[in-house]
């Protein structure tokens, strides 16, 4: 290999090494970047989706909204008298609901009344199907002191998977007022997470506090709604959470990814408590949380960008009762997809020709997955990549029209030589000799410069074939054109002119000079041996001529007849020798 080459390579080399730094400096970015464009894609599904779908109408929002929020902060600042929410809570009960459950913390004690804080606590305690909530945080000891809490909240979990429970291990706990946390009301954590895009897209069933299991408060009311109210929850090895009959599917992190509804039947907490409503709540899955803005409880969730955070629980449970939760498919699935959607583009691709065919295949491709992603995420909750196999689409296309372009370009080169070239000696042909002549003559008329010609003819070449037969001459051609290809400068136009006749152009050579590469060719083919046979070698000469342009001649057929005449002078005088016009 040449200087040039290992120059190359080096630079190739390090452009690599440089393009894996590159690449590792920022994977976690990319990954990070793909990460949150596929959760768009969800959000995108979830948003069409959720246009169809209506939630189970045993799900009913009594809802703190903005009119509620008015009334009940007209005789004092909120929060309001707890009172208020005892009187709600025994309104909805007498109807007999399922289930009633508060998306609300009672975190300091009531300030107008105390007795406002044993009512509620007692209407609390007084029904086994009323839940209210708590959270867990991490907020540092010094600004608060983490909290000892009652061992009747905790669970015991069978944890046979592999997930990371890192997620949702807390180091504090933010309670409730002590006459309910010390009550026997049903509680339940509501601690929520939202994806690196600060969007709500899945419930944590599970916490962990001070080594202890703690269940949220949707998943204590599913347990109420199924009867089965057992204290022991079990995660199984195919990441399912098993609740009864029903298994749902977790992360890797235990959150659950839920399908979104949003057309919840809704009360307003103060018809209820003004006792202006006609709403029957029998056998009613009853939420009671604010929406009100000013509560400041509103998530960014798929299909709104300001919902309240009381629709996280409603969803859950509406999933628990449709079976609607979402299965996301693993990575190898992903890698899977985006393998089979590259293979099928191959294919198709290599078997057509037509450009246009191809962009269609590609779109086509393309718009048909996207559809089936999002008919599977409506009709089945399943969750299959989108960002993983649109790249594989467009990586393999192209790559495929790289590899189309370079066969093509590799075989209108492969034309290009058999129209140019001679097949034995792999020189130019005569036609490709009369073109290259031609050319030359009009770039040195324009540039007023000079070029020659060399005409070559190996001595005695019918002997050659008459005595060693016609493919010891094909071996002679072969070695004398190898041999002036070596000779010859890059620039230089080796042809065959016919039969055992050579050519040569060379551009910007004067007439002195081009004798000089003559009698240069001579020497050098007549110190050479040349191989005939396996066994046999003989010594070869030429004869050549010369013509410079324009001295010598200012068309082609007058260049090509200066030379000849001289290259039959060569033959006149004896051969081997380069021939001059005048030694006729």
């Amino acid at each position: 290999m040449n200087r040039q080459g290992y120059v190359y390579k080096i630079l190739s080399f390090a452009a690599a090494i440089m393009l894996i730094i590159f690449l590792a400096s920022f994977w976690q970015s990319i990954t990070d970047f793909f990460s949150n464009v596929e959760l768009k894609t969800f959000d995108a599904r979830q948003h069409i989706s959720s246009t169809n779908k209506k939630p189970d109408d045993r799900i009913v929002l009594v809802t703190i909204d903005e009119k509620s929020y008015t009334e009940l902060t007209k005789e004092a600042d909120w929060p309001v008298s707890r009172d208020k929410y005892a009187k709600v809570i025994e309104r909805i009960q007498k109807d007999k609901p399922a289930v009633i459950a508060l998306d609300l913390m009672f975190i300091n004690p009531d300030k107008n009344d105390a007795k406002n804080d044993d009512y509620l606590a007692t209407i609390l305690s007084k029904y086994d199907n009323i839940f209210t909530s708590f959270n867990f945080d991490d907020e540092p000891p010094t600004s608060r002191e983490p909290v000892n809490l009652n061992d009747r909240l905790k669970i015991t979990v069978e944890n046979h998977s592999k997930a990371d429970l890192k997620k949702i291990s807390y180091s504090n706990c933010r309670s409730l007022i002590p006459r309910i946390m010390n009550s026997k009301a049903n509680l339940g954590e509501i601690t929520a997470f939202v994806d690196s895009d600060g969007t709500l897209r899945e419930l944590y069933p599970l916490a962990i506090y001070k080594g202890n299991y703690y269940p949220n408060l949707s998943l204590k009311v599913a347990q109420k709604l199924l009867k089965n109210e057992t204290n022991k929850i079990i995660l199984n090895s195919r990441n399912q959470l098993v609740l009864g009959d029903k298994k749902i599917p977790f992360q890797k992190d235990t959150g659950i990814i839920l399908s979104w509804y949003k057309d919840f039947e809704t009360v307003s907490f103060i018809d209820i408590y003004n006792g202006t409503y006609d709403k029957s709540f029998k056998d009613k899955i009853v939420y009671i949380g604010a929406t009100a803005s000013s509560l400041y409880d509103l998530k960014n969730t798929p299909i709104d960008s300001s919902i309240s955070g009381v629709y996280l629980h409603m969803n859950f449970i509406n999933n628990f009762l449709t079976d609607s939760f979402v299965h996301r498919t693993t990575f190898a699935a992903d890698v899977a997809i985006s393998l089979l959607l590259s293979m099928f583009l191959v294919v198709s691709l290599f078997r057509i020709n037509r450009q246009i065919v191809d962009i269609i295949i590609f779109i086509g491709t393309a718009a048909v997955y996207l559809f089936v992603s999002g008919r599977l995420m409506d009709t089945h909750h399943l969750w299959i990549p989108v960002v993983m196999p649109m790249l594989s689409i467009v990586a393999t296309f192209i790559i495929i029209y790289i590899i189309k372009y370079f066969l093509k370009s590799k075989d209108l080169e492969y034309t290009y030589k058999l129209a140019t070239t001679d097949g034995l000696t792999e020189l130019y042909n005569h036609r490709f000799f009369q073109e290259q002549l031609l050319m030359h003559i009009e770039t040195s008329k324009r540039y007023n410069s000079n070029f020659s010609l060399l005409l070559i003819d190996i001595d005695y070449f019918k002997k050659f074939n008459d005595k060693y037969g016609h493919q010891a001459g094909d071996a002679v051609l072969k070695q004398v054109a190898s041999m002036l290809k070596k000779l010859m400068r890059s620039t230089d136009i080796v042809c065959r002119y016919g039969g055992e006749e050579m050519a040569i152009i060379l551009p910007s050579t004067s007439n002195e000079e081009a004798k000089l590469t003559a009698q240069k060719i001579c020497e050098h083919i007549a110190q050479t041996p040349f191989k005939l046979t396996p066994t046999t070698t003989q010594n070869v000469t030429v004869s050549l001529g010369v013509a410079t342009y324009p001295m010598d001649g200012k068309t082609s057929s007058e260049l090509i007849e200066y030379a000849d005449r001289g290259l039959y002078a060569a033959k006149a005088n004896g051969r081997n020798q380069v021939g001059m016009r005048n030694e006729e």
